[in-house]
């Protein structure tokens, strides 16, 4: 969640068109604040931005003035959903701006948009990995989950028919662990991998719902590289199991592990 608001940079200005009326604000991408093209020119959504070392932030580097934006390298900086996001959270800046002010004890502020943008104060350069990518999305923070769903009871089917050995059962360990990393505390879940038959991925647990903390997750992913592809893949069996899994907690109510 980066964004620059630099008055004076009429390159990097963006046009947002509302009914009869041009309005004029600044588009500043955290990646590429102060970076220039060959010829030395600031490169589109960049531009100069003034950052200072900062003891009260880890001594990083950083501007007290200006909030930045940051976009996740899969994903296009110029989406207009993007921009009008852009747009209308440059308000923000002055909001975070006051916060510190009136609280000089606060750290970072942030704002995560369900369009992927990330808005952060104060501002801050972000560097992309060796790679060049930036992975960051504040979407999958564990703060902007909570606060954006309410708490769920998830169980999670894997299918280990015969059709899936090889990298398709390695595809579907790794979307599983993704989908787990998405659950917070607040959260319930359990995992039935199924063929012609049912197989509670920690057998121990067969028939609840686990909470959905640390320490349940690494002990579920531990099982999950135990799976192994083989049989048929009778789909039906596991839907009823996991629907009638769902029915039982939310009607009657008991006790979760």
């Amino acid at each position: 969640m980066m964004m620059f608001l630099m008055r004076s940079w009429k390159d990097l200005t963006q046009m947002k068109v509302t009914g009869a009326r041009t309005e004029k604000y600044e588009y500043f991408n955290a990646v590429l604040i102060n970076e220039v093209d060959e010829e030395g020119n600031s490169v589109e959504l960049g531009g100069e931005f003034i950052l200072q070392p900062n003891d009260h932030f880890n001594n990083l580097s950083v501007n007290l003035s200006l909030s930045v934006v940051q976009v996740p390298t899969n994903m296009y900086n110029k989406d207009s959903a993007i921009v009008n996001g852009v747009y209308w959270s440059e308000a923000l800046n002055k909001v975070f701006v006051d916060n510190f002010e009136r609280d000089p004890s606060l750290i970072w502020q942030y704002f995560g948009s369900a369009k992927g943008f990330f808005r952060q104060y104060p501002g801050i350069k972000w560097k992309p990995d060796e790679h060049g990518v930036i992975a960051f999305d504040c979407r999958n923070r564990k703060w902007y989950i909570q606060a954006a769903t309410s708490p769920k009871d998830v169980v999670i089917l894997v299918d280990v028919s015969g059709s899936m050995k090889g990298l398709r059962l390695t595809i579907a360990r790794q979307t599983v662990s993704s989908i787990l990393d998405t659950l917070g505390d607040d959260d319930f879940f359990n995992i039935i991998a199924y063929n012609e038959e049912l197989h509670y991925v920690e057998p121990c647990l067969n028939g609840t719902l686990v909470q959905a903390d640390v320490t349940n997750k690494d002990h579920f992913r531990e099982h999950l590289d135990k799976l192994f592809a083989q049989g048929i893949g009778m789909l039906d069996i596991a839907l009823t199991e996991a629907f009638n899994l769902l029915s039982d907690f939310n009607e009657t109510g008991r006790e979760r592990v």
